[in-house]
């Protein structure tokens, strides 16, 4: 339950908002962000996440949260983060990738820069590429957006273009990443976009996380580099940066908040449901679209005969099956999805229980139209039924399916491994 404190700022002053939190300004001007604020105006702070307010001028505010406002007479944002928003306006066109672990402070940099700039007149684009914790977008998508004015928090962001990747980690999707964050950053410059940040997951330890990193920023090509560091833990992704490349680095703010376990899964759960909420069931002809991260729909049919040979080769209820040049997907009326392999090939058996309640992306002509919820795949007549929520208007041409499964409400049941079908 929240509590109502009131909060009295002189000029300089500032608080430190902790979600889940209502903040509603009663006299004077704010910034939160670098996004001015001002009287009659409210901001909203989801929980696990937290919001620096600094006072303009003096200002009266009243704040709903769970515990009292932290006071502090110094600004929250740190003097390098003001000095890297100035370096970048100084350019006439920028793009500046923000790379960090968990709960470094990314999602906060990425938003103070593209205010700051929005503020000097430009046109700032957005790329989050942290499919995990998504701020701009569903979970699971590569989100772009494009600013041209200062936005108090993400979610008075609108979404310009997504990349379905429907899975909450860049593990097993290096490739997708990657490719998806070039397409987005190239939406955001042919949306005018003069200056792009791009935020990144925490995925910074390990081989596939170096090889993510090293694959991004040559793809990118960014003209700036942010890495917020502690205790100088990014040096082995700063390393092989190429030279062209401004590396700056920068210390983790003394307010950064290390987001829990369970508020991460609240966090992605309240975004998908949010997205989720106005789903419409919807029937699409299989032969009509192209489906996507999966090895069904890749193959030739088999014939009745082919299939009474497979089923009593492997001795499994099998009711649908194909075969391509690499793999045959054996779809069973139940059991478990398991592989085997015939003649030297793999057979992947899959029930036909694993492509329900899977995450999906709808795709129109090169633009994410929406995401849904697979809840039947008829074979025999081939059709698809999901849960559709989309929040563009277009034909759909593509669905794509994803790695998690989740109830109607959003929730997570469990994932598919990369391959799996």
């Amino acid at each position: 339950m929240l509590s109502k404190f009131k909060a009295s700022l002189a000029q300089g002053d500032s608080i430190i908002v902790e979600g889940p939190a209502r903040v509603k300004v009663l006299k004077g001007i704010v910034e939160v962000f670098a996004c001015p604020v001002g009287e009659g105006l409210e901001l909203t702070v989801p929980l696990g996440k937290q919001a620096p307010v600094a006072s303009v001028e003096g200002s009266e505010l009243e704040v709903y949260s769970c515990s009292p406002p932290e006071h502090t007479k110094s600004n929250p944002i740190p003097e390098s983060w003001r000095s890297l928003a100035e370096e970048l306006a100084a350019q006439q066109k920028a793009t500046c990738m923000v790379v960090g672990a968990p709960d470094s402070g990314k999602s906060s940099l990425t938003l103070f820069l593209s205010n700051t700039l929005a503020r000097e007149g430009k046109t700032v684009g957005i790329v989050d590429s942290d499919i995990g914790q998504s701020d701009i977008g569903p979970p699971g998508v590569i989100g772009a957006a494009v600013l041209r004015a200062p936005a108090p928090s993400y979610s008075s962001i609108s979404l310009l273009d997504g990349c379905f990747i429907g899975d909450k980690a860049p593990a097993g999707h290096l490739l997708q990443v990657v490719v998806g964050t070039y397409r987005m950053l190239d939406k955001c410059r042919q949306a005018g976009a003069t200056h792009v940040i791009v935020n990144t997951s925490g995925m910074v330890y390990g081989g596939a996380a170096r090889a993510l990193k090293e694959a991004k920023i040559e793809l990118i090509a960014p003209t700036h580099l942010a890495a917020l560091e502690a205790q100088g833990e990014l040096s082995h992704i700063l390393k092989p940066i190429p030279k062209s490349v401004e590396c700056i680095r920068l210390k983790v703010s003394e307010y950064a908040r290390e987001t829990g376990r369970s508020e991460r899964i609240f966090l992605r759960e309240s975004s998908m449901r949010k997205f989720l909420k106005d789903a419409r069931r919807t029937t699409l002809n299989m032969d009509e679209v192209t489906l996507k991260q999966t090895i069904l729909g890749t193959g030739r049919q088999l014939t009745e005969e082919d299939l009474s040979e497979l089923r009593a080769q492997t001795r499994l209820s099998i009711q649908y099956a194909e075969e391509s040049a690499d793999y045959v997907l054996a779809v069973t009326d139940s059991g478990r999805a398991h592989e085997r392999t015939m003649g030297g090939k793999p057979v992947k058996v899959v029930p036909r229980s694993a492509f329900s309640s899977l995450y999906i992306g709808l795709i129109g002509e090169s633009t994410l139209l929406g995401v849904g919820i697979l809840e039947h795949l008829d074979l025999a007549r081939r059709t698809l039924a999901a849960k559709a929520a989309l929040f563009k208007q277009g034909s759909i041409s593509s669905v794509a399916l994803g790695y998690l499964y989740l109830t109607e409400d959003g929730r997570e049941l469990g994932r598919r491994k990369p391959g799996d079908f």
